[in-house]
C-alpha cells in the first residue's frame, strides 16, 4: 500500500517537474523572440503628420461608417445620442467589425496556406534532389 502511494507521489512530482520545464522553455522562447524583434519606432510615430495621415488612411480603407479610432469613438460617446441608440450603434459597429476581421483573417489564412504549400513542395523537391545522385 505504501509503495503505491509513493509511486503516485513520484508520478505527480515528475509530471509537475515536466510542466515546469515546458513553461521554462516557453518563457525562454518568448523572451528570445521579443529581444530579437526590432520595431522602427519612427515608422509608427503618430506625432509625425505624414505617418498620422497614413495610419488614418489605413484605418479608414473600408467603406463602412463605423468609428475606427479612439477619437472617433469618444466623439460618438460624447454626443447627444440616447443610451438605447448608442447600444444599437455599438451592436451594429461590433457586428461590422467582426465581419471585417473575418474577411481579413480568412484572406490571411488562405495566403499563409498557399505559401506553406509552395514551401513544402519546394522543400520536398530539395530533399529528393539531395537523396538522388
Amino acid at each position: 500500500m505504501k509503495s503505491g502511494f509513493f509511486r503516485m507521489v513520484s508520478n505527480i512530482r515528475s509530471f509537475l517537474m515536466q510542466l515546469q520545464v515546458q513553461r521554462f522553455f516557453a518563457v525562454v522562447l518568448v523572451g528570445f523572440v521579443l529581444l530579437n524583434t526590432t520595431v522602427d519606432v519612427q515608422k509608427y510615430d503618430r506625432s509625425n503628420p505624414v505617418n498620422k495621415e497614413r495610419i488614418d488612411q489605413v484605418a479608414h480603407q473600408k467603406d463602412s461608417d463605423r468609428p475606427k479610432t479612439t477619437g472617433e469613438f469618444l466623439d460618438e460617446a460624447e454626443g447627444d445620442v440616447p443610451l438605447n441608440e448608442r447600444f444599437k450603434n455599438i451592436t451594429r459597429d461590433s457586428a461590422e467589425a467582426f465581419k471585417d476581421w473575418g474577411e481579413t483573417y480568412s484572406k490571411g489564412v488562405q495566403n499563409t496556406g498557399e505559401k506553406l504549400k509552395d514551401n513544402t513542395t519546394e522543400a520536398g523537391k530539395n530533399i529528393i534532389d539531395k537523396v538522388t545522385p
